[in-house]
């Protein structure tokens, strides 16, 4: 305590220990370790004052160290707030106060244990939730961790609409669209929820389409069917995805069908190379069936790639019949890579289960039955 310039060093280190380090640490320091908490709390540096707020419960009994830990919770600074928070959830204490400091704590990086924890407040985060949702400054990252965290709380309490709903009707655009996502939270069929997301979808932004995939996976489309806008927006967003992206995308329409307008756009994706596994993702869990995609599909069985051989033999069972004889065609064809057949065999093979509408040819199952 006597070097400010070492304290403030060795305390910087603290922030980023695991707790049974610090366990170790404190056993060590013994008697001096309460002078160093007392003087990083007041500490100028944000850093160092979060150290000492982490530190300060391991050094008092709860009784003592629960107001000292309830005023670090009006420190101007998020990660301080958010130890103190983690500190005094565990100690069961719950308020308003708590909640918005929970909050602040966002970073859009949040740990599994700080989730848990801001879930467990109920009802009394979703207003500071809200607040941080259609805040205009707030960084879009933290805006979709907002979101994310609303809709996990969400079956335990009412979500106030009506702050939402006028966020929407508010001039920044950006806020428009992220109170849209949050809406689809609270009400799956709100009216004026589907433009702004698809508009989400559309953006340049990785948050917003995250967010905006996200929200259209929780709404109800008549029929299980997306609307011509939504088909579009969703394929168009397959042309760029990564592989985090191509699987919001496969999730909003898993069991569900895209508008057929789209069949040109897929078959344009399924034979790039870069937007190809993408396609297939989609493709798999039933997006489209019509025959002119077969082909298509079928090429990804030739791939180097096993992941795209593997969505390929997925996206040809959805076809069912058809799908399945061309499989067995693959299999067949002695030409082909042996990487190939095998990846057919396998699709054909999982299929290979007679139903009441679906009755495979009994002259296939034996040659598939032997490779595998």
């Amino acid at each position: 305590p006597d070097d400010p310039a070492v304290l403030e060093t060795s305390l910087a280190e603290v922030s980023e220990m695991y707790e049974g380090d610090i366990d170790d640490l404190l056993e060590e320091l013994g008697d001096r370790a309460p002078g160093i908490v007392e003087v990083g709390l007041k500490s100028d540096k944000a850093l160092i004052r979060a150290a000492a707020v982490r530190l300060l419960p391991k050094i008092k009994d709860a009784e003592e160290a629960k107001p000292r830990l309830i005023a670090a919770l009006d420190d101007e600074d998020g990660r301080v707030k958010k130890q103190a928070a983690l500190h005094l959830h565990g100690m069961g204490h719950a308020s308003p106060k708590l909640a918005i400091a929970f909050v602040h704590g966002l970073d859009g990086d949040t740990d599994w244990e700080f989730r848990s924890a801001m879930q467990a407040q109920g009802r009394i985060i979703i207003e500071p939730l809200i607040d941080v949702i259609t805040d205009v400054d707030k960084e879009d990252v933290v805006r979709n961790e907002a979101i994310e965290l609303l809709s996990e709380v969400a079956y335990r309490a009412r979500i106030p609409k009506e702050r939402l709903e006028a966020a929407l009707a508010g001039k920044d655009r950006d806020t428009q669209k992220w109170a849209a996502a949050a809406l689809s939270v609270a009400d799956r069929k709100h009216d004026a929820v589907l433009p702004h997301l698809v508009k989400m979808v559309g953006s340049d932004d990785y948050w917003q389409i995250k967010a905006g995939l996200q929200a259209l996976q929780r709404i109800r489309f008549e029929d299980d069917k997306l609307p011509p806008d939504v088909s579009e927006a969703v394929i168009s967003s397959l042309a760029s995805a990564d592989n985090d992206r191509a699987n919001e995308v496969s999730s909003v329409v898993s069991y569900r069908s895209i508008d057929p307008a789209q069949l040109p756009a897929i078959i344009k994706l399924l034979n790039n190379e870069h937007s190809r596994e993408a396609a297939l993702m989609a493709l798999s869990r039933g997006a489209l069936i019509d025959e002119s995609l077969i082909s298509p599909i079928a090429e990804g069985l030739k791939s180097d790639d096993e992941t795209i051989r593997s969505y390929a033999s997925a996206a040809l069972r959805e076809f069912g019949d058809d799908g399945y004889k061309h499989l067995v065609e693959v299999f067949l064809n002695a030409e082909l890579p042996e990487q190939a057949r095998l990846a057919a065999a396998v699709g054909a093979f999982e299929m290979d289960t007679p139903t009441e509408d679906f009755k495979p040819a009994e002259k296939y199952s034996e040659p598939v039955a032997a490779l595998l």
